[in-house]
């Protein structure tokens, strides 16, 4: 006794030889699957193919993205580094430009006072002559008197 396909025992047909046109179905059979098989596998080959170009090209566009960000990036950057040396230098020109005026307003403050001093001091002359005049004119007058002339009027 032979197993049967369906684990059992028992009687299994008996085996008929197959004729040469069921051999060559059976062939054709198995040919179409091979081929069915092969362009399957040629298929899903394809389709991962085609995926992973869609994936690597996305990727290069991100990379692409990145790369212009990061370019743009260290431009502006650049361009602010540049915009703050420039700040710095004015900055220490009006730096420079301030202490100077300070200079310049410590000497104008220095000459206003040898002037006010020396004003002072005309003033002083200035008095003591008016002083020293309106002495002489009342001596003048006295003498004037004296002899008879006409006195002198200071206003």
């Amino acid at each position: 006794m032979r197993r049967r396909s369906d684990g059992r025992e028992g009687e299994t047909a008996p085996h008929i030889p197959a004729s040469p046109e069921d051999a060559a179905a059976r062939r054709m059979k198995s040919r179409r699957s091979v081929i069915t098989y092969v362009v399957t596998l040629f298929l899903v080959a394809m389709l991962f193919t085609i995926l992973s170009y869609f994936v690597q090209a996305r990727h290069s566009r991100e990379v692409t993205e990145l790369t212009q960000k990061s370019v743009s990036a260290m431009a502006k950057s650049a361009d602010l580094q540049k915009e703050n040396e420039s700040l710095r230098k004015d900055v220490d020109d009006l730096i420079t430009e301030r202490n100077d005026l300070v200079k310049e307003l410590d000497q104008l403050k220095e000459k206003l006072q040898a002037t006010e001093a020396e004003k002072n001091a005309l003033a002083q002359a200035t008095q003591e002559m008016e002083q020293e005049l309106a002495r002489l004119v009342e001596k003048y007058n006295e003498l004037a008197r004296q002899f008879g002339y006409k006195e002198y009027q200071h206003d």
